[in-house]
């Protein structure tokens, strides 16, 4: 019996995932906002590594590549923790060197990352709401996500990466019982009695901010609906706050960085 042939395929390179602050460059936030807005723009980059003096050892090279996902933290205004988004990005090609290299020259920054972005501070807004939304406490971590799709030429040994449909994510977030009456009432109308949504649909925003209360950057929501709205477990034995849990579904969402933030 004669043995299979075996030949190797194309090659695939594994995707990128980045956990950042809020001081990366401003370019870096200009590529997630247009990744908010679905412009698919491509950038060329490098992962270098470094020994203890801070000297190139390593240098891996991307090209052409995309955003694929960018995954917000949870916030919870009881929790003094840093914050970190998460990016996903898929290059084309990467290329490995490991000569040695100049020693790099880090950007110097005013506030440590972790001084700068922290979970308990942030603020929510929704019209028509200003009010049901100032208790909240909490905002569970959500992500923007976008299929990248695979074209295959004969004459290329590696495929072209194409962005594909964006997927947007529901938003979950908690309130105080004692204030959640305004968004107990809009999912009656729009669940139970099955109202129409208003003609001009409802906006909203996430700012996410430092310690002194000056805005790092701004998720803005369109076209939010409630889809769910239900109290939290009750315990006999519990001594925490009573919270009720809201859901809401976007349309569109846009993310704006903003550099005076940081000096």
């Amino acid at each position: 019996m004669q043995d299979h042939w075996r030949q190797a395929g194309r090659p695939k390179f594994d995707d990128i995932t980045l956990s950042v602050g809020m001081n990366m460059s401003k370019d870096f936030y200009s590529w997630i906002s247009t990744f908010f807005a679905r412009k698919g723009e491509r950038q060329h980059g490098a992962i270098v590594s470094a020994d203890f003096n801070y000297r190139e050892r390593a240098r891996r090279t991307f090209t052409e590549a995309l955003i694929s996902q960018v995954d917000l933290p949870a916030l919870d205004a009881s929790r003094a923790e840093p914050a970190y988004m998460t990016v996903k990005i898929v290059p084309e090609m990467v290329t490995f060197e490991t000569k040695p290299g100049p020693k790099l020259q880090a950007p110097q920054r005013p506030e440590q990352t972790g001084k700068l972005w922290q979970t308990r501070n942030f603020l929510l807004t929704i019209d028509g709401f200003d009010q049901a939304c100032s208790p909240v406490t909490k905002v569970d971590q959500f992500s923007l996500k976008q299929q990248i799709l695979e074209y295959n030429t004969g004459d290329r040994r590696f495929p072209i990466r194409i962005p594909g449909k964006l997927e947007y994510p529901n938003i979950t977030f908690y309130v105080p019982s004692v204030h959640a009456d305004p968004f107990v009432a809009a999912s009656k109308k729009r669940l139970v009695d099955y109202e129409a949504p208003p003609a001009t649909r409802l906006n909203g925003a996430i700012q996410y901010l430092t310690n002194d209360q000056k805005v790092l950057c701004t998720v803005t929501l369109s076209g939010v609906d409630i889809i769910s709205s239900e109290e939290q477990k009750l315990e006999s034995n519990a001594e925490a706050l009573l919270m009720h849990k809201v859901t809401i579904q976007v349309e569109k969402l846009d993310f704006e960085y903003k550099t005076d933030a940081i000096g």
